[in-house]
């Protein structure tokens, strides 16, 4: 998965966005892939981040018990 960073804040959050949308204009990419780029991919890394956490702790309390 790719994520969008920028170097904020070498410029105003709205400039680099503006900038960062012009060159993803000029390699033509699609609205969806975009999208992922700039959120989607992120919103779903961290979703499953947050499910692996607390999987990790179910199984970890259900240790704890059957110890």
């Amino acid at each position: 998965r790719i994520f969008y960073g920028s170097d904020y804040p070498d410029r105003g959050l709205g400039e680099t966005l503006e900038l960062t949308l012009k060159v993803f204009e000029q390699f033509s990419l699609s609205e969806d892939l975009v999208e992922k780029v700039l959120y989607k991919n992120a919103e779903k890394f961290i979703m499953d981040f947050i499910k692996w956490i607390v999987m990790m702790n179910k199984e970890f309390q259900i240790s704890i018990i059957i110890d």
